[in-house]
């Protein structure tokens, strides 16, 4: 037997009820007439009795589904036939948590800035280390991006479809896993140097002109777009954290949130999720705070439904913060 669905690492979002539906799928080389599978916990989560996935499956392939509780588990699959046993196959992690997907601008990737890893193998990110990046960025072709591969966030391990490095996101992901118990899988399509006029540009296709963000492929919204589009209909998706502001700060009050408010609903459209939350930080600070900005910003926060406070980036500091 192999198993070709999960993909080991995934993190599934987790519904009201702490459980997320998981697709088991994998194929077989000699007959079986029962396929079964059981998650085993290894840190939170609930054990499963062998479970039946598939009577008589044919054509080489079987698949079924089970539902499972908030947690990080491994997964065993075993095929019989006439009782007898065929093979097994075994994935090392599964995990049903938070799912999010981060974007913004240099605050929120990190360039190339020094990284810590999580502490937690159970802080997880789409893996960047297979993206085609040399086809990717001079396209915006999701077909470059990486498949459903997923790594624990190491100091060296970026996060599709954008993010070279773990950045803050990896300490993030460690204080969320000791808050809540459950398994974190973070997408990042932050783009440095961008701004939300770009995206709002491009979602209304008015063209513009940049030194590195190229208006014809759709960049930089093409970012957000694929990682809603490529994972989150596998994943599932808790919401989006975003970090823009800084780089606004020559446009108007109104059009800030005119920006945000059109680039939320695009990407509500393209989820197929028309109440997909989005936490919103408030951050304007280049050599002083604008006023314009957190204005627009607490505007977007406090008028747009689904929209939630984030934090208020003005008040960092120093590096500690």
């Amino acid at each position: 037997l192999q198993i070709t669905s999960p993909a080991n690492r995934i993190v599934y979002q987790r519904n009201a009820a702490n459980q997320a539906p998981i697709l088991i799928a994998g194929t077989y080389a000699q007959p079986v007439d029962k396929v079964e599978a059981r998650f085993v916990p290894v840190n939170g989560g609930t054990a499963t009795d062998w479970t039946l996935v598939q009577t008589n499956p044919r054509g080489g392939a079987f698949s079924g589904q089970m539902t499972l509780n908030a947690g990080w588990y491994t997964l065993e699959v075993r095929g019989t036939f006439q009782d007898r046993p065929v093979g097994q196959a075994r994935l090392d992690r599964v995990g049903v948590g938070e799912v999010l997907l981060i974007m913004g601008h240099s605050n929120a990737q990190g360039g190339f800035s020094p990284s810590k890893g999580a502490t937690d193998e159970r802080v997880v990110g789409a893996d960047y280390g297979k993206i085609e990046m040399e086809n990717y960025l001079p396209s915006g072709d999701p077909n470059f991006l990486s498949g459903l591969d997923f790594v624990s966030l190491c100091q060296t391990c970026g996060i599709a479809p954008f993010n070279g490095v773990p950045w803050v996101w990896s300490q993030l992901g460690d204080l969320l896993v000791k808050k809540l118990n459950v398994p974190v899988l973070f997408y990042s399509a932050a783009f440095g140097g961008t701004n939300m006029e770009q995206n709002y540009k491009v979602i209304k296709g008015i063209p513009f002109e940049h030194g590195f963000v190229n208006y014809r492929i759709g960049m930089p919204y093409a970012n957000l777009k694929n990682a809603l589009m490529r994972y989150v209909p596998t994943t599932g998706l808790r919401g989006v954290l975003a970090l823009h502001g800084e780089n606004d700060r020559f446009s108007s009050k109104d059009d800030i949130v005119k920006f945000y408010q059109t680039t939320i609903e695009q990407s509500r459209l393209d989820a197929g999720k028309p109440d997909l939350a989005w936490v919103v930080a408030v951050s304007s600070f280049n050599s002083g705070v604008w006023e314009n900005v957190t204005a627009a910003l607490r505007e977007v926060i406090a008028t747009t439904p689904h929209v939630y406070d984030g934090p208020n980036l003005d008040l960092v500091n120093s590096p500690e913060d």
